[in-house]
């Protein structure tokens, strides 16, 4: 109901009862009432189409119904009873899709309400014009049809649609978990086959019962912090650059730890390169057994990560990305 087609829909109905509105004054008293009776009633037309919530809020429901009687009260006092058309009451019709919108958007009571008071004021000014009461009824009858089928429509299409939009939401809740548990079991293939990787030949070296001499406990030490890598900063230790820099660093008794503070909804879209340069300076200037931290901030910070490398007690050389 948002859509350009609706509202130019919206708009050429407005124009023509605007049009049957205006050519059709014969009799009439005074026009300006017509007027305010043309502006309010495209307000209402518009109003339905523009203003959000299902149903429609209470404010604007009220609003809406009461513009039956309200512009039937502005005209129907302004025509000739001897001589009065049914063009000159076209307001009876462009409400009546009013009230049957109104009743379709939940406002089933408001709605039944509006369109049986329009049909009081009509017999009433019948009466009080010589007319009979019986003119006025019959004035409004057939526009009290569709806002009747609107009734039925609301009883039975609108819980019908609350079950099907809950049905998608809920279709849209069991994909988002199965596409979470494909995600899941796809990382965790990864990082079993980056477990394989690092510790599968030590692993089966120490099934075998091989004794490991100090070249095979350096192999096991680096291949624990490897893992270490994997878990603390999957993004650093993922990178073969990194991996191979911070191998050699510790093969020369350095201590390397690698750090990502980052939301990890965030990680696909950082550019790590010159990190990544920075670490392989750091490591490859490393002397035998210092030790680098090299840490990935939190979002918000001015820094996007610092790489601390220390050569002794109180040398220190801090890096930033």
């Amino acid at each position: 109901m948002t859509s350009p087609g609706a509202y130019a829909i919206a708009a050429a109905f407005c124009l023509s009862f605007a049009a049957v509105a205006f050519t059709n004054l014969d009799g009439v008293a005074n026009v300006w009432p017509i007027a305010v009776a043309v502006l309010l009633v495209s307000g209402g037309v518009m109003a339905i189409l523009a203003v959000p919530g299902d149903p429609l809020g209470p404010g604007w429901s009220v609003a809406l119904a009461t513009l039956g009687p309200g512009s039937s009260l502005l005209i129907l006092t302004e025509l000739s009873p001897a001589d009065w058309t049914m063009n000159q009451v076209w307001q009876l019709r462009a409400t009546t899709a009013i009230l049957t919108y109104l009743s379709v958007r939940g406002r089933v009571g408001l709605a039944l309400v509006g369109s049986l008071a329009t049909w009081v004021v009509c017999a009433s000014w019948s009466a009080e014009t010589g007319q009979g009461i019986s003119t006025g009824i019959d004035m409004y009858a057939i526009n009290f049809g569709p806002v009747l089928m609107s009734v039925v429509f609301a009883f039975t299409i609108r819980p019908m649609a609350r079950m099907v939009y809950s049905l998608r939401g809920r279709e849209a809740v069991r994909a988002a978990e199965e596409a979470r548990s494909h995600t899941a079991i796809e990382e965790r293939n990864r990082l079993l086959g980056d477990v394989v990787h690092a510790v599968g030949g030590l692993l089966q070296s120490a099934a075998a019962g091989e004794i490991f001499d100090a070249e095979k406990r350096l192999e096991c030490r680096i291949a624990e912090a490897r893992l270490r890598d994997l878990l603390r900063a999957p993004a650093l230790g993922e990178s073969i650059d990194v991996a191979v820099a911070v191998a050699q660093a510790r093969r020369r008794g350095c201590t390397v730890v690698l750090l990502d503070d980052r939301d990890p909804r965030n990680k696909a879209s950082d550019d790590l390169g010159p990190l990544v340069s920075t670490i392989e300076t750091a490591a490859r200037d490393l002397p035998d057994g210092g030790s680098m931290t090299v840490r990935i901030n939190p979002e918000g910070r001015s820094l996007f990560a610092t790489v601390v490398s220390t050569f002794a007690d109180t040398d220190t050389v801090r890096y930033t990305v």
